[in-house]
This record gives C-alpha cells, structure tokens and sequence, in this order.
C-alpha cells in the first residue's frame, strides 16, 4: 500500500474504506496526483485505486458514487464538484495543522475528526464553523493485521521529520532517537523514512537507515522496541 507515499492519512483512509467494504459498500480510491514511484492503478485488500490519470478523474469517476470522502489540499475541489454533481463530499481531518483544516472546515457536508483533541482545537481556532455537522471516528485499526514474528533486532523510528518551521509538518523526534543511539551504543537502531519533510540522517555506528517503504510490516517484523518521541501525534 501507498505507492511510494505511505503515511497516517493515507493508511487512515484506507482502513476506513476497508471498513465500509466489509460493510457492503462499493469503494474505490480515486488519486489526485501521479505515484511517487510510477505504479499505475492496482487494488489492495480488495480496494481499487484509481492512479492519477488528469485534472478530468473526479468529473469521470464522482458520478458513479453516492458520497465523497476526501481530505488536506482536495478539499475544496472535491467539494465544488461534488455539489455539481449533487454528491455530499465528507472531509477527514487528521490534525489541527493550517494544511489540514483550513479548507476542510469550509468546503464540506460532513467533517470526520479522527481524534476529540483534533475535533475540539479546531472548533476553538474556528469558531465560525462550530456548527458544521461532524462526528469523531478514531482509526479503525485491525490489531490482527499487524500481529507478527519480530527477530527483535531493533529499536525503531518511523519518519526522520524534521519540521522546521517552513515546513506544514511537525518534528517526529530524531534528535532523541539519535540521543539514544548514543547514550546505548550495544544497542541496535532502525531509521526508517517517512512519507514527506526534509528526513533527518546522522551516521552513527548502531544506526541503519531505510527508504520510505510500502510494507511497514517488513520494520515491525525487525523490531523490539518502536520510538514515537514527535511533537504531536493526533
């Protein structure tokens, strides 16, 4: 999954049609910009995933549907052709980031808050749109998906993040994922990169690094210990 583009939203999104599939519903992920790693449309988990192909997807594919849920920049966009097509458009908002909210709060039918922490400092920053009709639905996680045989080997960091200030995303903790490598020099370290931002890399002895991968089972399957020291994690 993920195509060259693995991160929280993208597998939030996924586990939520997963859920809608098994429910009975017919589902497809539509996507608005070409693959990171030039796949072309596949399915996963009996989910189909329709690759960029133009500007024109949405006018081609929303009538075939009863509902759109989309999130961060498609907003709007979705949003204006849903209503041409009279089609309710639902956004999904992962976090309180300017990049998550600013147009998912104004172009919507229906808002999806994946945490009440998100729902709440949001509606504060927003009061303008405190009446939106919305509802908090935490990540339908299946835990047996990701129950695996671990060798064990590692302690582990999932996205090298930096956020700098420039940046739309926040820091994931590299420096205290390094720290430890340091202060525990018997111990061995996985960096793994993420899916956006500038990735932080230092070369320490204990540490290996690792491409931004699909499969995030392949790290688990390496791993005794998994890091989340980042700024914010909604």
């Amino acid at each position: 999954m993920g195509a060259g583009h693995n991160a929280g939203a993208e597998t939030t999104l996924h586990d939520t049609m997963l859920t809608l599939k098994r429910a009975g519903h017919k589902v497809m992920a539509l996507c608005s910009r070409p693959f990171k790693d030039g796949s072309e449309s596949y399915v996963y988990d009996g989910i189909p995933v329709q690759a960029f192909g133009s500007k024109q997807d949405p006018d081609l594919y929303f009538p075939k549907f009863d509902l759109v849920v989309t999130q961060f920049e498609c907003a709007q966009r979705a949003w204006y052709i849903g209503q041409n097509y009279k089609i309710p458009t639902i956004q999904m908002v992962h976090n309180n980031t300017e990049y998550a909210t600013n147009l998912a709060v104004r172009y919507n039918d229906y808002l999806i808050y994946n945490s009440w922490h998100v729902k709440e400092s949001i509606e504060k920053l927003f009061p303008q749109h405190h009446d939106k009709k919305s509802m908090v639905l935490h990540p339908p996680v299946d835990p047996k998906r990701y129950t695996i045989d671990s060798t064990r080997e590692y302690i582990t960091l999932i996205n090298l993040s930096n956020g700098n200030p420039d940046d739309i995303f926040y820091n994931k903790g590299y420096e205290t994922f390094y720290e430890l490598a340091r202060r525990f020099p018997e111990e061995k370290f996985l960096g793994v990169k993420g899916a956006y931002g500038d990735q932080l890399v230092e070369d320490l002895p204990n540490v290996t690094i690792l491409e931004h991968t699909n499969n995030i089972l392949d790290i688990y399957r390496k791993s005794k210990l998994m890091l989340v020291p980042s700024q914010i994690e909604s």
